[in-house]
């Protein structure tokens, strides 16, 4: 996961010289949605499925439980990681978060081996524990992490709880199982994947499926295309343009539900703000006229004989953020940063700009990813 809340920080650069307040009301309204929904889903066996909550189009997170009884945590799930955890009771900065107390779950099982994931934007330690997790239908004993100490802001000012790890097994700290492996360990789902559907919508933000497709999330036939590295959901870029010219120097991407922006390598994406106006607000991240009308992006996704483009309208990568609806002001969905070679890089990081769009379907078993328009 390499920016999990990115708008979040590009609202705080760009309105420190302002000091306007953007903790919006409608974030009050998801809690209180998110609260209600108590009783599982009503799908059948083999899936689980969760409603996302949204707040700015920046951060999609979702209710989970662990312990007997039900201790109850807002997540947000990443496909850019694989570690499942959420604030220890005994956490003295993780901030107004819900706390997972061991003492109340009777299935508690302790483990104590300690563990420090660090993120693109945060990090944290804790210990590893053991217990009953439970998401929609879907429910087993996982390892996942208390955190006992959470640094900086990053988390605590975050609106989710933890976060669910949704990547490979080889990324995971500590070699923990993430919890869709263990589902499928425990032959517990129809198919051996997970789908993402992102909306932008008071009503219905979005829904992640584990174990089966919604049908009725998109339109037209699936398309998928192969990944290329089992570290993230990496696959081949054929091309990127803009008003079709290459905006472009690398042929690879990966789609990361747990980054909130297109992200690309800092010189592609400083050309492509040149071109539209926008102004740098903070090292690779930037602002536009609202005014502005930004033109389509086009991605073009797969290799060879395989290959399918997929269109990000400028309404899409212009996102707007209003001050009590207000002073409002404009990001440029699209953000520079430049991935090492260590970490498979240089690469574009698809990330819920681009999922908002297409329904994606993170097929685990199949070794690939499908495409669709989202509805």
């Amino acid at each position: 996961m390499f920016f999990f809340w990115f708008l979040c920080f590009l609202v705080a650069a760009i309105n420190a010289a302002v000091s306007i307040d953007l903790h919006k009301t409608p974030i009050q309204k998801n809690y209180g949605r998110l609260a209600a929904k108590y009783a599982p889903s009503l799908l059948k066996s083999g899936s689980g499925v969760v409603d996302l909550y949204n707040f700015d189009d920046a951060q999609y997170y979702g209710q989970v439980y662990i312990g007997t009884p039900h201790q109850s945590f807002l997540v947000l799930f990443d496909t850019g990681s694989s570690n499942l955890w959420v604030p220890s009771s005994t956490c003295d900065n993780c901030g107004a978060h819900n706390k997972f107390t061991d003492t109340d779950s009777s299935t508690y099982v302790a483990n104590g081996t300690t563990f420090f994931i660090a993120y693109g934007t945060g990090e944290l330690k804790g210990y590893l524990s053991s217990d009953i997790f439970t998401i929609g239908n879907l429910s087993t004993r996982v390892t996942f992490g208390e955190a006992t100490n959470e640094p900086g802001i990053t988390f605590k000012e975050a609106k989710f709880d933890g976060i669910c790890g949704l990547g490979f097994r080889a990324i995971a700290v500590d070699n923990v199982d993430p919890p869709v492996y263990v589902f499928e360990q425990n032959k517990m789902l129809n198919q051996f994947l997970f789908t993402f559907y992102l909306q932008s919508n008071d009503q219905r933000d979005g829904e992640l499926m584990i174990g089966d497709i919604d049908t009725s999330h998109y339109s037209g036939n699936l398309w998928y295309t192969p990944l290329i590295h089992e570290t993230y959901y990496m696959i081949s870029l054929n091309s990127a343009t803009m008003s079709g010219s290459s905006i472009t120097t690398v042929q690879k991407a990966i789609l990361d539900s747990g980054t909130s922006l297109l992200v690309g390598p800092t010189a592609d994406v400083a050309a492509v703000a040149k071109l539209v106006g926008a102004t740098e607000v903070t090292s690779g991240e930037y602002e536009v006229d609202c005014k502005t009308t930004l033109p389509n992006l086009v991605f073009t996704l797969g290799s060879g004989s395989n290959t399918q483009s997929f269109t990000i309208t400028g309404d899409f990568w212009k996102i707007k953020v209003c001050d009590f609806g207000v002073i409002c002001q404009c990001l440029l969905g699209m953000a520079g940063m430049d991935i090492p070679e260590r970490d498979g890089g240089p690469f574009w990081i698809l990330g819920d700009v681009f999922i908002r769009a297409y329904f994606t379907v993170f097929d685990i078993g199949n070794n690939r990813l499908g495409f669709a328009t989202a509805v």
